[in-house]
């Protein structure tokens, strides 16, 4: 059965009470926006449900029963039906104002009128003589008058005698306080600085200082153990996040960059056991790490996300009718079957460096490190490339000033080359915006083009 082109959302008093409307085609299902709040009414692949939202890649605010198999919206019947909201209006009762003239036509009722008493004679008594009825014509008005009632009297209430019971209790009353906080239907909601990865939590979270955390500051902490740096961007309702949250310093404010000055604790490696004999520490197989082609043929924007083989979460969107080429040690995430994954095999191995022999050599400084942030996808040409914007992940070089041959890695100790996919890519230096570049990159990191945004 088709879906209505209509759904009405009503009695939560929030901003997503409204009508929703049908606007297209999201994830293989009908989606469809607010008249008036602008928010979205679609079926959220990555959460199995259907939901409402500020946009159409945004958590779930307001959802349905997850999983779900309906095909169209299928929210709590408390506050959600089928077709346009319907606005009741207030009447006024005809009989509450009336005023009207009417013209009765009365007949006075027969009545038999009297005779004189007489004489008994011998004749016979004469009937009573009958009154013929006379029209009669009145004119009547009538309007409504209020009424007011007079008081009724107030009676003297009677005095209830005392009942003398069997038994009396007397002592003291003590009443136990509980202290915290109350807990409502509705999270703290965090941004991973550097994935996009969001968090939530129905804990009660302050800073270092034990103050109230300021929307859209960058903070430094840990959240479920692992040490992140993180945006604060508000409270949601209807999340009940579970993630437990601590804050260990506040860098400011987003809009000034300060994700760049958040320092992330790295996890402590534990010491391995020596052994008797000497061995190898073994590599890990090339083969673990897998070439995948992701290609997005739908006219929309569609999400992905993966783990690549560093073990680095990533979640990003790919725009309509491209591609793009990532290495993972497990297929990425797609929740749409107009995105397509393709394995190409094994990730190209990076080219070794040629190390020379003979006369030992003293041990060389260490070369400096330079961080570039991309924007989480490739583009066509340098021209798009320098028009985008944002910050999303990082990658290394040993040298400030990037050259055609140049190689990028992913990691800042130079052992992984970044995997590009032979398009181009928006280079943002410390995610200042003081360089940026626009370098046309392979899979083996290697700077095929380069131009100055």
């Amino acid at each position: 059965m088709a879906c209505s082109v209509d759904y009405c959302i009503s009695g939560t008093s929030l901003i997503y009470d409204d009508t929703y409307g049908v606007a297209g085609t999201y994830n293989g299902y009908d989606y469809f926006t607010g008249d008036t709040n602008g928010y979205f009414l679609f079926y959220s692949s990555g959460e199995t449900r259907w939901c409402v939202a500020p946009s159409l890649v945004s958590p779930c605010e307001l959802f349905g029963p997850n999983p779900t198999t309906e095909t169209c919206p299928d929210l709590e019947d408390d506050f959600f039906s089928s077709g346009i909201c319907i606005t009741t209006t207030t009447t006024t009762s005809p009989c509450d104002v009336f005023d009207f003239n009417a013209i009765f036509d009365c007949a006075i009722p027969v009545s038999p009128s009297p005779t004189p008493t007489v004489t008994p004679t011998p004749t016979v008594t004469p009937t009573p003589s009958v009154t013929p009825p006379y029209p009669v014509a009145a004119n009547v008005s009538a309007n409504k008058t209020p009424i007011f009632l007079s008081p009724t009297p107030t009676q003297t209430p009677t005095k209830t005698p005392s009942v003398t019971r069997g038994c009396n209790f007397n002592g003291t009353v003590q009443y136990n306080i509980t202290e915290g906080y109350i807990r409502c239907a509705n999270s703290s909601k965090f941004e991973d600085c550097f994935n996009g990865e969001y968090f939530f939590t129905t804990e009660v979270v302050f800073d270092q200082n034990n103050q109230s955390l300021v929307e859209d500051y960058v903070y430094g902490g840990f959240i479920d153990g692992i040490s992140k740096c993180f945006i604060f961007r508000g409270f949601v309702e209807y999340i009940s996040g579970p993630s437990n949250v601590s804050i260990t310093n506040t860098y400011g404010s987003v809009s000034e960059g300060k994700c760049v000055e958040c320092d992330i604790i790295p996890s402590q490696t534990p010491t391995p056991t020596p052994t008797p004999t000497p061995s190898i520490t073994p590599t890990i197989p090339v083969e673990t790490c897998i070439y995948y082609s992701i290609d997005n043929y739908s006219d929309l924007v569609q999400e992905y996300n993966y783990t690549d083989c560093d073990g680095i979460y990533i979640s990003s969107i790919l725009p309509e009718k491209s591609t793009i080429r990532i290495c993972a040690t497990v297929p990425p995430n797609v929740y749409s079957p107009s995105m397509v994954v393709t394995n190409l095999g094994p990730c190209p191995s990076p080219t070794p460096t040629p190390t020379q022999t003979g006369t030992p050599t003293p041990t060389p400084t260490p070369n400096p490190i330079y961080s570039w942030f991309l924007t989480g996808t490739d583009y066509p040409d340098s021209g798009t490339t320098c028009s985008a914007s944002g910050c999303v992940f990082p990658i290394y070089s040993e040298t400030l000033t990037l050259l055609t041959g140049d190689i990028v890695y992913s990691d800042d100790s130079f052992t992984t080359p970044f995997v590009g996919s032979g398009n181009w890519y928006r280079l943002n230096f410390e995610c200042s915006g003081t360089l940026i570049y626009a370098a046309q990159i392979d899979a083996s990191g290697n700077i095929l083009d380069i131009a100055t945004c």
